[in-house]
């Protein structure tokens, strides 16, 4: 079955006509019950109560089914972008060490603040990356 759109009030309606319950077309809830109807989604008993139509139920389904898929992925992507992140880190930790060890031997071979060194390195990489990034 494709997938079928509905308004909040149109959802509402069908998660309490899928437990059986009736549905009143009356008042604020007049609309969304017809247009269920109309759509096929729901039945009419008598002037004034629908229940939910084997469509319906067959299209709440698909909703439930649809909406664990999508939560799947959101769980499946943050755990991933959790992962790459945390690698990251561990690639920026290691970069950091190897910067300041540079900086170290850069400074005491000539004469440097090791501050200064850091910076200076720094920069080279910095360019040197954007490079490798075209």
């Amino acid at each position: 079955m494709d997938d079928i759109a509905l308004t909040g009030d149109e959802a509402i309606n069908m998660g309490i006509a899928v437990n059986g319950n009736s549905m009143l077309a009356i008042g604020h809830w007049e609309q969304p019950v017809k247009a269920l109807a109309a759509r096929g989604l729901m039945n009419k008993l008598d002037d004034a109560n629908y229940v939910i139509a084997p469509a319906g139920r067959e299209a709440l389904e698909q909703a439930d089914r649809n909406a664990d898929r999508v939560l799947a992925d959101v769980i499946n992507k943050s755990h991933d972008a959790a992962k790459v992140h945390a690698g990251n880190q561990y690639f920026a930790e290691q970069t950091a060490q190897q910067l300041a060890d540079t900086a170290r031997l850069s400074a005491k071979a000539m004469g440097h603040d090791p501050g200064w060194a850091a910076r200076k390195w720094s920069e080279l990489i910095l360019k040197r990356a954007l490079e490798l990034l075209k």
